[in-house]
């Protein structure tokens, strides 16, 4: 809680007074597995692949893979869900692992966006999830089974040299652990764009990967930042035309230049890009990813006075059309 303290000195640390069991609760004589949570995307396939029989990674390898139907698609879109779960039971049939699906409303309870400000039990805005207590759900699923996993991956998407303040972060999920069941982050030590082109050549991948936020369902929408990250990473390393799962004839470097970039994270991932296009060979998408960062910096300075404006009882169509069409806001 320190460590979060000094990230967000707004929240201070909460006192935790518990029970001292005096004795450790007699460990289950079955001999117990390795887990990963797993949403599909390009760090939890990297975990999975990284850490398969005969790596010299880990000697304990994956068993089993946890899917969270509530963390990425909501309960209420259970024909999403569906959908994906078809896929990443696919996926993990072929890489020989079993697929565990666990449901929860403990996003929806946390943000609890659809509630009167009066009546929320907590109140954590949207973008919490990633910034704060994203890693502590996921411990806390892993946790569920402390009986049957003695340790659970939680795949990094920050690397050891990438000093963000983030919820899931390779310096605190370990502290998530427990005397029965170990929580470890992995893939820390790679980048995105080198976890990118080492799972792009398998199969399972190229028919099953999700990576997609924006619409909160089993599609890749092909037009939010993550979804360009990987299109433009995979473009890059000659793999994109492999993968069903994206419309590769909608990457258009031309039109990248209208994509807005907000999220410092998201500019960090972007440039990761521009260094292995140009390593690759790809100059046209170095010079359209460059050019894309420049104009969402331009436009990030109007922010304040577009939204100004659609608080403005004649101007608020103005201030809409322009958060449409510049910033890419739904409504």
């Amino acid at each position: 809680m320190h460590v979060w303290h000094r990230w967000y000195p707004r929240r201070s640390p909460v006192r935790i007074e518990a029970e001292l069991i005096a004795e450790r609760p007699t460990a289950c004589s079955a001999p117990r597995k390795t887990s990963a949570l797993f949403s599909g995307g390009v760090d939890s396939f990297f975990t999975v692949l990284r850490h398969d029989v005969g790596s010299v990674v880990s000697s304990s390898p994956v068993s089993d893979l946890l899917y969270v139907w509530g963390f990425d698609i909501p309960l209420s879109n259970a024909a999403s869900f569906r959908g994906l779960h078809t896929r990443l039971r696919s996926a993990s049939e072929r890489l020989g692992k079993h697929l565990v699906v666990i449901a929860t409303n403990l996003r929806e309870c946390l943000e609890d966006s659809g509630s009167p400000p009066d009546k929320r039990r907590i109140r954590f805005r949207k973008r919490d999830w990633g910034c704060f207590y994203q890693g502590c759900a996921l411990a806390a699923v892993g946790l569920l089974f402390e009986s049957v996993y003695s340790r659970v991956l939680i795949a990094s998407d920050l690397t050891y040299d990438e000093f963000l303040s983030w919820g899931c972060h390779p310096l605190t999920v370990p502290l998530l652990s427990t005397s029965e069941t170990r929580i470890s982050p992995d893939g820390a030590g790679f980048s995105r764009t080198e976890k990118t082109a080492f799972i792009a050549g398998s199969p399972a991948v190229q028919h099953s990967l999700h990576v997609c936020w924006a619409n909160r369902d089993e599609y890749n929408c092909g037009r939010c930042p993550k979804c360009y990250q990987t299109m433009l990473t995979l473009e890059a390393a000659g793999k994109l035309s492999a993968f069903d799962v994206f419309d590769s004839k909608r990457l258009n470097l031309g039109e990248l230049k209208r994509l807005f970039v907000n999220e410092s994270y998201d500019y960090m991932y972007f440039e990761q890009i521009v260094e292995f296009a140009s390593q690759s060979g790809r100059e046209d998408i170095a010079k359209a990813i460059r050019d894309c960062l420049v104009t969402s910096r331009g436009k990030a300075r109007f922010r304040p006075l577009v939204n100004w404006l659609s608080a403005q009882r004649v101007l608020w169509r103005v201030g809409k059309a322009i958060r449409q069409t510049w910033y890419a806001e739904r409504f």
